[in-house]
């Protein structure tokens, strides 16, 4: 799991890219971060769905708990905009 610290890291590096660059203003800049961040988080929630659906179809032959959790998987990346980074 990430620290808090690393993901602040993480966060001011691409802050500091993004305004080195000079295309982006203070504001343009952090909501792009919050933007990439929620679906980086998003995707992450997807993928344990995907890993609990498969623990539950493999395990216990339980399709249909498995089947739920695959597609709250698909509908949480049908809310990003953008592909996963």
């Amino acid at each position: 799991m990430e620290t808090k610290t690393k993901r602040n890291c993480r966060v001011q590096k691409l802050y500091d890219m993004l305004m080195g660059e000079g295309k982006h203003g203070h504001y343009e800049a952090m909501f792009h971060i919050v933007r990439i961040e929620v679906e980086v988080e998003r995707e992450a929630c997807a993928k344990t769905c995907d890993r609990l659906a498969e623990m539950m179809e493999g395990g216990a032959g339980e399709i249909e708990p498995g089947g739920r959790l695959r597609q709250a998987a698909r509908e949480m990346r049908s809310r990003s905009p953008n592909q996963p980074i």
